[in-house]
């Protein structure tokens, strides 16, 4: 026998439905913040000279270019 939708069902369902409607926003605010916190811990453990090492040179950019430029010549 097939199982049937009885309106306690149906109002039980509903109920769920806007329960996490409203949980949505706060849930999400929390993972958030949960992200934000673990990327500043991996900054910390990374420490300060990482950020400075990330960014490239002119020079440093320039000698992949000019090596590339002599090898197809």
């Amino acid at each position: 026998m097939a199982p049937t939708i009885t309106a306690a069902m149906t109002s039980s369902q509903e109920h769920l439905t806007l329960t996490h409607k409203l949980r949505k926003p706060q849930v999400e605010k929390l993972r958030k913040e949960r992200i934000n916190s673990s990327i500043e811990q991996l900054k910390s453990l990374l420490g300060a000279d990482t950020g400075a090492a990330a960014e490239p040179t002119a020079e440093k950019t320039a000698e992949p270019l000019q090596q590339s430029a002599v090898l197809t010549d």
